[in-house]
């Protein structure tokens, strides 16, 4: 596995957090969807205080769909991507940075298109 995985995708919802029992005893986990230009969902774990922290910080803006980008992220491939925080990652949420930018832009094209296939909106921004 790759140490030092990193990933800038749009957070599009948060999962409620929950308890889990592990080995070295009770943690609290929560889970962010996110999506990249790929537009697969990506299954990032929030463990202990990254829920309390960041995924706080995300479902409190997860309705503008904010940018994230994580590094030192511990990556799991099993029907699907799915990603996970360790002690050393390290999150900024919407970041001011190229790739975060180019990100915002086109997923606002995606939405907009997407919104422009619909008649009924398509024929009421019309007039």
């Amino acid at each position: 596995m790759d140490e030092n995985a990193y990933v800038i995708a749009i957070a599009i919802d948060v999962c409620p957090a929950r308890q889990l029992q592990t080995r070295n005893g009770s943690s609290m986990i929560q889970e962010v969807i996110l999506i990249g230009q790929l537009l697969k969902p990506i299954i990032l774990t929030m463990w202990d205080q990254f829920v309390t922290n960041e995924s706080a910080a995300i479902a409190q803006t997860i309705t503008t769909r904010p940018i994230i980008m994580a590094i030192r992220l511990k990556v799991v491939s099993h029907n699907g991507l799915f990603l996970s925080t360790r002690s050393s990652s390290s999150f900024i949420i919407d970041p001011r940075i190229p790739e975060a930018t180019a990100l915002q832009t086109w997923m606002e094209s995606k939405i907009l298109k997407a919104l422009s296939s619909f008649p009924l909106i398509r024929n009421f921004s019309s007039k």
